[in-house]
């Protein structure tokens, strides 16, 4: 299970994991599936395969509530 309290330095990131590589992204704060699905096809079709896993990190509000 993965750690709730990311460190704020790392907070809007956005990761592809391919087999032989990472790629991090910035993530803006008010970001859309649509942001990440674009960036996937992106990285995807440069790649010429499909990642392997995903990580999305947000930040959560002074709330303790995801930004949406």
């Amino acid at each position: 299970m993965s750690n709730l309290q990311a460190d704020p330095a790392q907070a809007n990131r956005l990761r592809f994991v391919f087999d032989n590589t990472v790629r991090s992204l910035d993530l803006a704060s008010d970001a859309t599936f649509l942001d990440v699905a674009r960036a996937f096809a992106d990285l995807s079709q440069k790649h010429r395969r499909v990642p392997v896993a995903v990580d999305v990190t947000m930040a959560l509000s002074p709330a303790g509530t995801f930004v949406h």
